[in-house]
């Protein structure tokens, strides 16, 4: 076998071994199975004797590599390229304070600038000053 085929080997092998203790094992079986692909015939094989993993392991994160890649294809078909499911997350303010804007409008009412038909409003005045007393403290720190 060539020197420089032999090297490539255990370049491959120390790639795998860092990854294994980096990824968890969904996610390292996912690793491992895409590996193979294009590696052609005896890829399934060779990863295996590289990972110290079974072929059945590859096989496995071949097939789990393919679902996940078509339900990302789907996913994307229907407009839906969220990573995290739907919902984390804490609540908005204005979910908590159904008044919540025109507090803050009624506050800075006559200390703004700028274009009034833009959603953006200057102010002059200053929250460390404590001039937004009427605003909740949990949503001081948000302005």
């Amino acid at each position: 076998m060539d020197g420089a085929v032999v090297m490539e080997f255990d370049v491959l092998k120390k790639q795998i071994l860092s990854m294994k203790t980096t990824l968890d094992e969904r996610a390292y079986r996912i690793y491992l199975g895409q590996l193979p692909v294009s590696m052609g015939r005896g890829g399934r094989t060779l990863i295996s004797k590289l990972s110290g993993s079974s072929v059945n392991t590859v096989k496995r994160g071949m097939e789990e590599a393919k679902e996940k890649q078509q339900n990302l294809e789907n996913a994307s078909e229907a407009g839906d390229t969220r990573i995290r499911k739907k919902g984390g997350g804490g609540k908005s303010a204005s979910e908590h304070y159904s008044n919540l804007h025109e507090s803050i409008e009624k506050i800075i009412d006559g200390s703004t600038y700028g274009d009034p038909e833009r959603i953006i409003h200057w102010t002059t005045k200053n929250p460390i000053q404590n001039q937004f007393r009427s605003v909740p403290e949990s949503v001081r720190f948000c302005l």
